[in-house]
């Protein structure tokens, strides 16, 4: 291709002749007209064979190779022959010392192609009954929070029927977050879908058993038996298995949070999600005949589980024993103790500690530090309402 613009060059710029051409680069005048043709759009001329090759001494060796190739498809993918390995046997199985590798290498990467071709990948259209699966993702985004630019992570959950989705963001995506955003989720749809499913995020599983085998997070564990929906997790490194959520990350972002929002609290953020949300509800499904998310939704409400009486405490337990003057450390944040040796039990939710002190002198109920966004500390004067 640099060869056809440098010759055309010459030709236009300096108005050299196309014999002139030819003598200068030792190219054949029907190679240097078919180069100067610009009459339409055309690639760089490449040479084809008009007859294929003949291969003669490979004659007697076809059908020995065609049978290697075709046992090849009951033995184990790694020990199948290779062009090198069939041209081995030939020569000291049939002492076929006369034909060549290059040979043997053509004709068995044509014959495999055709002894034993490659299946096409297929794809199932995927339908699901209303309030049966939803999907569950992490994503990231950045928003100015009190002036500051920080990361925030999107908690986002899809109704695979409607489409109808669900996204709040939190400071962080450890366990806390992850159940107030299933929380969160099923009372902004007012039931809890059958199945979920997820990818093999921590927050979740503990250990990738087998394909489909998990060792679940005890909190979650104790989630899922609460709210009684049914939690599936996707093939490792199977991104598509749950492609609806995957792309609500990107789509959330683009339409809800650009340009990049400047708030003094996260939970105005999440008011304007859920603004976007419902703005964009009359959206039309595609393959849907023509009904928008809210009409699908309405069906999706009516196979929803029962929310329970109940609420889940979305937050972990820490416990242990304070000293007087030494603040006790809880998931990288201090928070004060009073009483001297006494033991506590700490509930860390997303916006607020709350620390019982069970023994100990000066022993005292409930109380509750409120929760700051920066920096990572405690204190009674501080307030965090996200």
């Amino acid at each position: 291709m640099a060869d056809m613009e440098f010759i055309r060059r010459l030709q236009v710029a300096e108005g050299w002749s196309e014999r002139r051409i030819a003598r200068e680069f030792g190219y054949g005048r029907n190679t240097v007209h078919k180069l100067l043709d610009r009459s339409q759009p055309t690639t760089a001329p490449v040479y084809r064979r008009s007859k294929p090759v003949r291969a003669p001494k490979m004659d007697r060796y076809r059908e020995i190779i065609d049978s290697w190739l075709i046992a090849d498809q009951a033995a184990p993918r790694k020990q199948r022959h290779t062009a090198h390995r069939i041209h081995d046997r030939l020569v000291s199985e049939y002492d076929a010392t006369d034909l060549a590798e290059s040979s043997v290498r053509r004709y068995v990467r044509q014959r495999r192609e055709l002894v034993a071709p490659k299946a096409a990948p297929a794809f199932l259209h995927l339908e699901f009954g209303p309030g049966q699966v939803a999907q569950v993702d992490w994503g990231e985004a950045t928003v100015k929070l009190a002036g500051r630019q920080v990361t925030v992570w999107m908690f986002c959950m899809r109704l695979c029927h409607s489409t109808k989705p669900f996204v709040a963001v939190y400071p962080h995506g450890r366990m806390e977050c992850f159940l107030e955003g299933h929380i969160q989720a099923f009372a902004w749809f007012g039931g809890i879908p059958a199945e979920i499913i997820y990818d093999n995020l921590g927050s979740a599983v503990q250990r990738v058993l087998s394909r489909r085998g998990r060792l679940l997070n005890a909190a979650f564990q104790a989630f899922v038996a609460h709210y009684l929906f049914k939690p599936v997790f996707a093939n490792l490194a199977a991104g598509w298995e749950k492609g609806l959520v995957e792309g609500l990350v990107g789509t959330a972002r683009r339409n809800y949070l650009v340009p990049v929002p400047d708030v003094s609290c996260l939970q105005e953020v999440n008011t304007h999600l859920r603004h976007g949300i419902d703005r964009d509800a009359d959206h039309v499904v595609p393959e849907r005949d023509g009904r928008s998310v809210r009409e699908l939704f309405a069906e999706d409400r009516q196979g929803l589980i029962a929310l329970p009486p109940s609420v889940f405490p979305a937050c972990t337990r820490h416990s242990g024993t304070s000293r007087i003057s030494a603040p006790c450390v809880i998931s990288r944040c201090s928070i004060p103790f009073r009483p001297s040796w006494s033991d506590a039990t700490s509930n860390c939710a997303p916006s607020a500690i709350t620390s019982i002190s069970t023994t100990g002198p000066g022993w005292w109920p409930a109380t509750t530090w409120a929760r700051p966004a920066r920096p990572r500390c405690w204190s009674s004067t501080t307030t965090w309402t996200c």
